[in-house]
């Protein structure tokens, strides 16, 4: 009996999240506990990552990490907690992004009369990956040792329409481009199956950004998805100086709920 079959005596899986261990995931033992890991590989930083959804065991911690890490089993051991559980990882684990999906009703927002909304197209593609290319080495807060492979990343996978493809609005002045909001399809979330779309980035450009732009395109993006049965989902990457927890108190006040967080722990 492997691990994902042991998992569900205890616990039935949905059927998104037993195909995915099924297909992707490993079985480890620690103790008497067993539980289950998918391998991945951060392109950017170029780690080998482990990613452990944290509700399948009852303890997680220095041990733990420090195992798998000295088994070279990974660069990264990364562990999602479920909001609400009073499970807490202590060191060397340290939070890395917290999720939310939206539960709010969209705000009355509007663009200014002399900003237009409208979908991404060729002739904007390049804007949005200059302002996501920004986002992600904000993100890594310094780790990205070489700044092509955020490059080379943007070009294999920002791609507009299609059935596989990313969607986005961006804000336009004059036909000039100064705001973007780019989200994905709907994929059903690993653990509890249900469908999400990813909000991959909103960013307006300084001078522009008191205009209640970054409101306008989250309006905007949540009419068209209206009745599409799926949820959003957002992510707050931790910052130092608080930065993190400025932004996600603000997404709080605003129709967000928390959903989970990763932490990681890195030889």
């Amino acid at each position: 009996m492997d691990a994902v079959e042991e998992l569900q005596q205890v616990e039935p899986l949905s059927p998104e999240r037993a195909r995915h261990y099924a297909e992707l995931a490993a079985g480890y033992a620690r103790g008497g506990e067993r539980f289950v890991a998918v391998a991945s590989h951060d392109p950017v930083l170029d780690t080998e990552d482990l990613y452990i959804p944290a509700h399948e065991f009852t303890s997680a911690g220095r041990e733990l990490a420090e195992d798998l890490l000295a088994a070279g089993e990974a660069d990264r051991v990364l562990l999602r907690v479920e909001a609400g559980s009073s499970l807490t990882p202590g060191e060397p684990f340290r939070r890395l992004v917290r999720y939310l999906v939206r539960t709010g009703r969209p705000s009355d927002t509007k663009p200014p009369q002399d900003v237009r909304i409208v979908p991404v197209d060729e002739r904007s593609t390049g804007f949005v990956k200059t302002l996501m290319r920004q986002a992600m080495l904000d993100g890594y807060h310094g780790a990205v040792g070489d700044p092509t492979a955020v490059d080379s990343y943007l070009d294999r996978t920002v791609r507009f329409g299609g059935p596989d493809g990313l969607h986005g609005l961006v804000a336009e002045v004059a036909g000039r481009a100064i705001g973007h909001i780019t989200w994905t399809r709907p994929e059903p979330d690993d653990v509890t199956g249900r469908p999400f779309h990813d909000l991959v980035d909103v960013h307006v450009l300084p001078e522009f950004e008191k205009r209640t732009l970054t409101a306008a395109l989250t309006r905007a993006m949540l009419d068209l998805l209206a009745g599409s049965g799926a949820g959003m989902r957002g992510n707050v990457i931790e910052g130092a100086g608080g930065e993190g927890d400025r932004l996600h108190a603000g997404l709080l006040r605003t129709g967000w709920t928390p959903l989970f967080a990763l932490w990681v722990a890195q030889s």
